[in-house]
């Protein structure tokens, strides 16, 4: 791709789309992943970006609020987490705490998060990290129309937003669902998924190899890597039912980035502990709303979590 490309395509989006449509669309860096994204072809590019402007301008995905989650925060379990080592944004899911399963549903909130994803990105970020925790998926989850709105929704509207995927403790019946999805997953995305086991060290057994640890210590700096591992243990100890659920709700969370108390996120606070979110870091606890990096990336830009409201 070259800058002529870059000018030609601006040029006719503005001829095609007029000015108010191509200007979703036309800033240089989406322009690149497009042309990427389609291995160069221009005319394939064009067209896939006059169905995306198409698409902002009618469904105006930064201004999306999961109604569901609005009415209960147990209906779905995805959120940002924190950064990776690269600076990309890290979402995490689990399906043991996805309340509502429905396709229509679930699509709002993934288009909420990835929005907010695209937010929190800063300079020269372009990707995000997606941690996909298979705990709960059971057989009534074999259906494919999620996973195909996914792939349809990320090539559509989001090419070369996913920097890599990672698929944690997936159970064997997962297995034909993954090889009817497969020929539907372009080669390039193809590659950026990676399939992990739950194989952590068991208290004192002694030396293990953990792919899981492997690879989270590669893509992670500690901090993200033990919120990581005390986010699965806390969903496992919920699903056993030795533990309460985790909770994430939107209203606390913006309530709280609102107040610049972020702290108060945090479980079992002391009185007069409540302040920014690095007052007493390491000392709070577990947050499921994310790591401190991820907290004052909210302080710091509070419309990575309010969306966009346009007149």
């Amino acid at each position: 791709m070259s800058a002529d490309d870059i000018q030609q395509l601006k040029a006719d989006l503005w001829d095609k789309l007029g000015d108010e449509k191509a200007s979703l669309v036309n800033d240089d860096e989406t322009l690149k992943r497009f042309l990427k994204a389609t291995g160069g072809n221009y005319q394939l590019t064009l067209k896939r970006l006059q169905k995306t402007a198409a698409w902002r301008a009618d469904r105006k995905p930064e201004e999306v609020d999961c109604p569901a989650c609005a009415a209960d925060c147990t209906s779905h379990y995805m959120h940002l987490c924190g950064y990776d080592k690269q600076g990309r944004p890290v979402l995490y899911s689990t399906f043991a705490l996805m309340g509502k399963r429905t396709v229509h549903l679930t699509m709002d909130h993934m288009i909420q998060m990835f929005e907010m994803a695209v937010r929190s990105m800063p300079p020269g970020v372009e990707q995000w990290v997606w941690l996909n925790d298979f705990v709960g998926f059971g057989v009534s989850d074999l259906n494919p129309s999620l996973a195909l709105s996914f792939l349809e929704l990320s090539a559509d509207h989001y090419p070369e937003r996913l920097g890599q995927l990672l698929v944690l403790d997936a159970p064997g019946i997962l297995t034909p669902l993954w090889n009817m999805l497969k020929p539907f997953i372009d080669p390039v995305t193809h590659k950026k998924i990676r399939f992990l086991p739950h194989d952590l060290p068991r208290p004192g057994g002694g030396q293990h190899d953990s792919q899981l640890l492997r690879a989270l210590n590669e893509l992670m700096d500690e901090e993200l890597v033990q919120w990581v591992l005390q986010e699965m243990k806390t969903v496992r100890g919920f699903t056993s039912g030795e533990g309460p659920r985790p909770m994430y709700d939107m209203r606390q969370l913006r309530s709280a980035v609102e107040s610049g108390k972020v702290d108060s996120l945090y479980p079992a606070l002391a009185p007069g502990q409540q302040g920014s979110s690095t007052a007493a870091t390491g000392q709070l606890g577990h947050c499921h709303y994310g790591t401190t990096k991820m907290l004052d990336s909210f302080l710091a830009k509070p419309n990575i979590v309010i969306p966009e409201q346009k007149t």
